[in-house]
């Protein structure tokens, strides 16, 4: 199964990035952009690409020993911003504002793939959500960012299944921060 480990996120701050999402619609008409939908809106914390069910069950059982070290988080909405930059983009984010404790647990969580021969992608981590992905075009991105706080009570697997009209994810298993 095609795989990631990730933070879905609650219904109100679904909401609130559809209508982000919206606004950036409008000024992008001339951009060719894959918006994320609104029930697909969550934060990769690690890609896992192709995994059999028996990597599954080693990614849960770390998993399950991870989230037991660490407690609830609050996280806050940050800016709107682009990957690589605004001068490329080839995504459109929103970040997370003081997301050092993300930054560990993402960490903590690489280190345990790669002990377990998982591959995984060593570039710099930002704590972010994915709202769009760019084709072609100029982007802008120059609307206020919301505001938004919100509870990470879980860490979830996800199933990714690709589809021509896009993604379906599914929760395979979630794993609750203490």
């Amino acid at each position: 199964m095609r795989a990631f480990i990730a933070i879905n996120l609650s219904p109100d701050i679904k909401d609130i990035l559809e209508i982000t999402i919206k606004n950036l619609v409008k000024i992008n008409r001339g951009a060719k952009i894959n918006w994320t939908k609104p029930e697909n809106l969550h934060l990769t914390l690690h890609f896992l690409d192709e995994i059999d069910d028996v990597q599954a069950e080693s990614v849960t059982a770390e998993l399950q020993k991870i989230t037991a070290e660490y407690e609830k988080i609050s996280a806050v909405l940050g800016e709107i911003g682009a990957f690589p930059d605004l001068k490329n983009p080839r995504t459109i984010v929103i970040g997370i504002r003081d997301g050092q404790v993300l930054e560990k647990i993402q960490k903590k969580i690489g280190f345990e793939l790669q002990r377990l021969n998982l591959p995984i992608v060593l570039r710099p981590w930002k704590s972010h959500i994915t709202l769009g992905r760019v084709k072609t075009g100029a982007v802008k991105i120059d609307i206020k960012p919301p505001a938004g706080e919100f509870g990470i009570m879980s860490l979830e697997l996800m199933k990714s299944t690709l589809t021509p009209s896009g993604p379906i994810y599914e929760v395979i298993k979630s794993f609750e921060l203490r």
